[in-house]
């Protein structure tokens, strides 16, 4: 074997080994940690739509990777100055995971995604985000 094809048959090699290890690499990431989802009871997320002025109906989780997303139902009378018109299909919860909402960063870009996309909907209806922390008495709403 010459120099040149030896050299080639090394590059290929080494290639298909980085291509290996970056795809068990990746195998690990696409699977979800469930130590960093929090544990969310009921009555916080009746109590917390409460703080919205508004009263459960009914809720689901939804399915997500490593955060918590609920479909929540409330009854059509909203106490709340916010929400200026009801959502018969209901409203979501996105309660972020224990790493993602450490890092003040990604919560800010998520805003961002969302208030772009929010803008995107206003030609077919609109609407409101509200934004709030744990803790807060107050909210922020967008739009």
């Amino acid at each position: 074997m010459t120099d040149g094809a030896q050299n080639q048959s090394q590059n290929i090699s080494h290639i298909e080994n980085q291509v290996k290890e970056l795809d068990d690499e990746s195998k690990s990431l696409s699977k979800p940690n469930p130590q960093l989802r929090s544990f969310i009871p009921n009555k916080f997320i009746r109590d917390f739509v409460l703080f919205y002025g508004m009263h459960v109906l009914n809720f689901e989780e939804l399915y997500s990777f490593e955060d918590r997303n609920y479909q929540i139902l409330v009854y059509p009378v909203i106490n709340n100055n916010y929400i200026q018109e009801f959502s018969k299909t209901g409203y979501v919860l996105k309660v972020l995971n224990i790493k993602d909402s450490n890092t003040p960063g990604f919560i800010e870009s998520q805003h961002s995604i969302l208030e772009h996309l929010r803008i995107i909907c206003r030609k077919i209806g609109e609407n409101k985000i509200l934004i709030t922390k744990l803790g807060q008495k107050k909210c922020s709403a967008l739009g």
